[in-house]
């Protein structure tokens, strides 16, 4: 790799190829990135200038999607980015661009002050950009045989499932979205697009003529992938009608950790539970994380009282800082107090933020006992 380098956002004019470069480099076989993502590839609405491309005397090499969004956790704002389509076309792999390429979409990611980054793929891979997996999220078994022993026998619940079509209304989906303590921004995007990520469907749930929620199937009916409702009592109503629609004996559930009546509901009546990373992520601002999301871990569990201070060594800069809880209070901050623990940037994410974790045992039990923290991605707000 010669040649004078440059990374740059596509324009306007460039959808065309580049949708071409990222279909050809993904060898899909009857579709096209614009039916996989309506919501980020749509000609009509520029989308492509979120593009960051190397260009090489005016030929696009290699592409990545960086799509910002605004994260509000328990009222805080965090900003993030998620990372998608990374791909170089095929006659020139294995030349570097790819490492090229993320190295400035990494630049741009800090240079907009983002709070964290996000994406998806082998994890050794983007370990070298700062990325390790993070976050929980549970899945549940409900069968048909579940339903029986809950209700005595297995009937059909008579709710309603209506599939979101284009041009219906999502105002009540967009208020069931808000009222989550942790959620993606979903105004800036029509949410029936959002919802149809990854050739999803999602269904509005009628009972008695009103609505009472929604859910959101996979392409493979069997996996639902988010669930909503206006009344926690509608869960049983929302989660029939999920298991009605799949034809199937049984439907897979997916659930955050902070989503308690639902996690509860499963705990309860569910049958087999998995747990797994929600996705890679890379914190680049981690005092406001930590605190972010230690407040959102405090509405769905009582933190232990304690007290720990870290040294990071960042991607930006070393970050000390000070966490303590006291009766379900969370401080976190700048200190000067000598660190009890010095963490290099990955093993500081799989501390703090990973399902399993070479360090943690290295805190005390209390500081301990607040990790994982609850990052989440839902997979309509993936990218």
């Amino acid at each position: 790799m010669s040649e004078y380098l440059h990374a740059k956002h596509a324009k306007n004019e460039d959808y065309e190829k580049l949708v071409e470069l990222m279909d050809t480099a993904f060898s899909f076989p009857n579709y096209s990135f614009p039916d996989l993502l309506p919501k980020l590839y749509n000609k009509d609405r520029n989308d492509i200038s979120q593009q960051l491309c190397v260009d090489v005397n005016g030929e696009f090499r290699s592409t990545i999607g960086l799509f910002y969004n605004t994260v509000d956790v328990c009222g805080e704002k965090i900003k993030s980015c998620g990372i998608g389509n990374v791909c170089v076309k095929k006659e020139y792999r294995n030349q570097d661009y790819m490492k090229f390429n993320m190295s400035c979409a990494m630049d741009e990611i800090k240079q907009k002050f983002t709070d964290f980054a996000f994406l998806s793929g082998q994890r050794q891979r983007y370990g070298y950009y700062s990325f390790e997996l993070g976050g929980v999220s549970y899945s549940f078994d409900f069968k048909t045989v579940n339903v029986k022993h809950l209700f005595g026998k297995y009937e059909k619940c008579g709710c309603e499932a209506i599939e979101l079509k284009d041009n219906d209304s999502c105002e009540e989906l967009i208020k069931i979205n808000e009222n989550r303590p942790c959620h993606f921004d979903r105004k800036k995007l029509p949410v029936n697009e959002i919802l149809r990520s990854w050739f999803d469907k999602p269904y509005k749930v009628m009972k008695d003529g009103g609505f009472i929620g929604y859910f959101v199937a996979e392409k493979n009916p069997e996996n639902i992938n988010e669930i909503g409702y206006t009344d926690e009592k509608y869960i049983p109503d929302i989660l029939r009608t999920a298991l009605d629609i799949s034809g199937k004996n049984i439907i897979r559930v997916s659930c955050p950790p902070f989503d308690t009546p639902l996690y509860d509901f499963l705990t309860k009546y569910g049958d087999n539970f998995y747990i797994r990373s929600s996705e890679q992520f890379s914190v680049l601002n981690y005092q406001k994380i930590i605190r972010a999301y230690l407040n959102l871990e405090k509405t769905y569990k009582n933190l232990a009282d304690g007290e720990t201070v870290l040294l990071i060594n960042t991607p930006i800069f070393p970050e000390k800082i000070y966490i303590g809880v006291k009766n379900n209070n969370v401080t976190v901050e700048d200190t000067n107090l000598p660190a009890d623990i010095q963490l290099e940037h990955l093993e500081a994410m799989r501390l703090l933020f990973s399902i399993s974790s070479e360090k943690r045992r290295l805190l005390n039990p209390a500081a301990a006992s607040w990790f994982p923290l609850p990052l989440y991605v839902w997979p309509s707000d993936s990218v």
